[in-house]
């Protein structure tokens, strides 16, 4: 299945933990395609529960498909059905658990101490074959030219149409405090207050959710200042990257960093650190938090420096 890409791929602390490559249009929620994760043999989501992994799989790609089409949030569409499946290892027939929804599906399939964990749509998990990769360069190569594909389906879909109200004065002069450190207590206080009620006077807001969003906000910028170098070196990105997350706030989706952003959401939403979130969030395993979610949430912001 063509064309071949690397996807992406994550290291944590000098070590790669997980490699991604995508055959077919992965950068088309249509499909078909199908992506291949290998996970380090070390790494704790590699000694997941085969079910869990199945189940996180299936979100984390409607997460993708969300965000390629636009929407803020993926439809919930009933629970992950759990079977195998037998496919093809280097010609050998072996068993994987399968998870599927909707048109989704997912496989599982451990090899010794290696893990792989494979999603497509628009083709038939049994028809999955895998094997070792001797070189990269062509997928290095395919990432490039998927890259640029969906650079200019991003130019091509930036016609005007009407949009929900963008970032105001005072969530921008929020964002923008925080961008270079945190304000003064009597200006912060200020700031805050302005940004609330700024959220809040949209149709439909409360109090406490216009609070939720300026405090995601907030420590989205500051996570961006603690994690990513370009953030603090290049102020011309460090503006734009601002904006971005401001305007996301305020309800406005189409952002060009609109995978960053819902990358973002995902890891605040399982951040044991905000105030509101559930007991499930709370007891979520730190090694997936600082191993998965961080490093996928980085290498979403890099790709959008990328595309600039």
């Amino acid at each position: 299945m063509t064309p071949a890409a690397l996807a992406e791929a994550h290291r944590v602390g000098g070590r790669w933990i997980s490699v991604t490559l995508a055959y077919g249009q992965w950068d088309s929620s249509a499909g078909p395609f199908v992506a291949v994760t290998t996970l380090a043999p070390d790494d704790r989501s590699a000694q997941a529960d085969p079910r869990s992994a199945l189940t996180a799989a299936v979100e984390l790609e409607e997460e993708r498909y969300a965000s390629l089409n636009d929407e803020q949030h993926p439809a919930a569409s009933g629970p992950v059905d759990i079977s195998e499946a037998r496919v093809r290892c280097d010609s050998t027939p072996a068993t994987a658990a399968l998870g599927r929804r909707g048109a989704l599906w997912a496989l599982v399939l451990d090899l010794d101490s290696q893990r792989l964990v494979a999603v497509g749509s628009g083709v038939e998990p049994e028809s999955v074959a895998v094997g070792q990769v001797q070189d990269l360069d062509p997928f290095l190569q395919g990432r490039s030219t998927l890259l640029q594909r969906m650079t200019e389906a991003v130019e091509h879909s930036a016609a005007p149409r009407p949009q929900p109200d963008v970032a105001g004065g005072a969530v921008r002069a929020l964002a923008m405090a925080y961008s270079s450190g945190e304000p003064a207590a009597e200006r912060r206080s200020t700031l805050w207050a302005a940004a609330v009620d700024e959220l809040t006077s949209r149709p439909g807001e409360s109090a406490d959710r216009a609070r939720q969003l300026a405090t995601s906000m907030v420590n989205h910028i500051v996570h961006l200042a603690q994690h990513v170098p370009w953030f603090s070196a290049d102020p011309t990105l460090r503006a734009a990257a601002v904006g971005e997350t401001a305007d996301f706030a305020t309800g406005r989706v189409d952002v060009p960093s609109h995978a960053a952003q819902r990358a973002w959401d995902e890891y605040w939403h399982a951040h044991p650190n905000q105030s509101d979130a559930t007991p499930d969030a709370r007891r979520a395993e730190p090694a997936h938090l600082t191993d998965i979610l961080l490093p996928r949430w980085i290498e979403a912001w890099n790709t959008w420096r990328e595309r600039r």
